[in-house]
């Protein structure tokens, strides 16, 4: 669809209208858009209006009011725009949030241009101020500038009252995406929020990855807030990842999965499972494992991107892990690069509105003793940037898996993936009202995929 078409403008005013989340991402398009209809225009001034005041959007009786209160001595004008809002309600919009994203560089480069202009008009006349001040009247204009957050305190005191209490009576309009710890969501709220960076901190082979699909799984199947969750794996192919949700879902052996050990009976168990959630699971979830040596911010917003197109909205995005994901830029060290890619994962977070685990390593001196929010391997600006830091500790795990060690032929003690079950303590090292310091007592089975809170466990 062409960005300058009517069909365009009206299907993103009826996406606005019925989708709180492209609403909030078109505000700052919109906003620098020129609409082909003045009705169309009119609608848009509302949508915006009543979103900045209300941070929520207008329904059909806000609409339909507004439009009598400034048409009523125009019935001809009052008819065609409550025939637009009407018809805006009952659009099934097909604008993809690419097409937006191309508005916006048209509008940018429109602006860039027009700018350049006028700047080089004003150099050739000499005046090297007004030249000046085109440039900066650019950057102050931009379309991205007004996705700044920004609060005048004591004026805005009795709107934020409003939000709060329209929160409070509507929750299902600021959804939570659960943990699947009881716990945990009670400590959060009911879970996290959109625009949250949140991270699970272990040293290696404590589970990590694991707990991340436990949090995709929990996701997915909530039957209160059902979501749509994006996993990227920089660790393995998305197939076996893929396999590790097939374990979770189906409550068979990982093992199985992998070496195809399933007995008759076991295959038709599975396909009837399949069977019954089919309508109910489908796109909730995609997997997507990028190159690892190209996988910058960049590649993560372009995968996202293209996950849209194929998933109404993203509500949890899983990057396992951060730690492998390149630096955009060049830094004078480790530490800042990796400090630069854990906070562009937070505006990432921010900008598109959905929740973000991501995994980081633990140092080994981290092995033997509860790990805390200090224990982020490279930069500790990970836990100084995320929301939430929850940390996987795993004292007294059963080592029950003998191998043999390839280079000396002699027998070597150790955890096998399959052979892991044991209690795992989760500490919450700190969250968005500051430390929380609790531990929640866990049961892992990950032959199985499953990590569950401990029956009788104290906090």
């Amino acid at each position: 669809m062409s960005v300058y078409t009517q069909d365009f403008e009206l299907d993103v005013l009826a996406k606005a209208l019925q989708d709180t989340d492209f609403l909030r991402q078109s505000v700052p398009v919109m906003g620098a858009h020129h609409f082909t209809e003045p009705e169309a225009g009119w609608v848009w001034g509302v949508v915006s209006e009543h979103w900045t005041k209300f941070a929520e959007r207008p329904g059909v009786k806000i609409m339909s009011s507004r439009a009598h209160r400034e048409f009523d001595r125009d019935p001809a004008k009052l008819s065609l725009h409550l025939q637009i809002i009407v018809d805006l309600f009952k659009r099934k919009p097909a604008t993809p949030l690419s097409s937006l994203d191309e508005l916006r560089q048209f509008i940018r480069d429109h602006n860039l241009h027009v700018a350049f202009e006028e700047a080089l008009d004003a150099r050739d006349r000499g005046e090297i101020d007004v030249a000046m001040a085109a440039m900066q009247k650019l950057v102050a204009e931009d379309v991205f500038s007004s996705v700044s957050d920004a609060v005048a305190w004591i004026e805005s005191f009795e709107d934020r009252q409003l939000v709060q209490k329209h929160r409070k009576e509507h929750p299902d309009e600021y959804p939570v995406v659960t943990t699947g710890l009881p716990t945990l969501d009670e400590i959060l709220g009911g879970g996290t929020r959109p625009g949250e960076l949140n991270l699970v901190v272990a040293t290696t082979g404590r589970g990590k990855s694991i707990f991340l699909t436990h949090l995709g799984y929990a996701a997915i199947t909530d039957k209160q807030n059902p979501c749509n969750v994006l996993h990227l794996s920089l660790e393995m192919p998305a197939d076996q990842v893929a396999m590790r949700y097939d374990s979770r879902f189906t409550d068979m052996a990982h093992g199985k999965f992998k070496g195809y050990d399933f007995t008759a009976d076991e295959l038709a168990e599975i396909q009837a499972k399949v069977d019954r959630n089919r309508a109910r699971l489908s796109s909730r979830l995609r997997i997507v494992a990028p190159p690892l040596n190209s996988c910058d911010i960049g590649a993560v917003r372009a995968m996202v991107t293209e996950a849209r197109g194929t998933m109404e909205q993203i509500d949890l995005l899983i990057v396992d892990s951060g730690d492998h994901m390149r630096g955009a830029g060049r830094q004078e060290s480790k530490r800042l690069e990796q400090a630069q890619i854990f906070w562009d994962l937070k505006a990432l977070a921010t900008e598109e509105n959905f929740s973000l685990w991501s995994s980081v390593q633990a140092g080994k001196e981290w092995e033997k003793r509860i790990a805390s929010a200090e224990a982020v391997s490279e930069s500790y600006d990970k836990a100084r940037i995320a929301t939430l830091v929850v940390t996987l500790n795993d004292p007294n795990v059963r080592r029950r898996g003998v191998v043999q060690n390839v280079d000396d032929d002699e027998p070597e003690e150790s955890i096998r993936e399959e052979d892991k079950m044991g209690d795992l303590s989760l500490f919450v090292a700190k969250y968005r009202d500051g430390q929380s310091k609790r531990t929640i007592p866990l049961d892992a089975d990950f032959n199985r995929m499953l990590i569950k809170e401990a029956v009788g466990g104290t906090p």
